[in-house]
């Protein structure tokens, strides 16, 4: 899981079968939010940080050994 910096939203990599997925929380609510854009992986995500600034979020897949950047607001 990883926090942005501003610490309104959790993003959460999520394993399943067949695609996994990433799960954005809103921290002030608790409400699960759909990220922008929309994003499914073909594996497994497996970790995931964001970049200091808040801009871009980054995913490792572990079955398919690859990374993804993700571009998220930073709002």
């Amino acid at each position: 899981m990883a926090l942005t910096p501003d610490g309104k939203y959790l993003y959460v990599p999520v394993q399943a079968v067949p695609n996994g997925s990433l799960v954005v929380i809103n921290t002030a609510t608790n409400a699960v939010t759909t990220p922008a854009p929309a994003v499914e992986f073909v594996a497994e995500p497996s970790a995931i940080a964001i970049s200091p600034d808040g801009k871009h979020a980054y995913v490792t897949d572990y079955l398919d050994g690859t990374l993804t950047v993700i571009a998220i607001s930073g709002d």
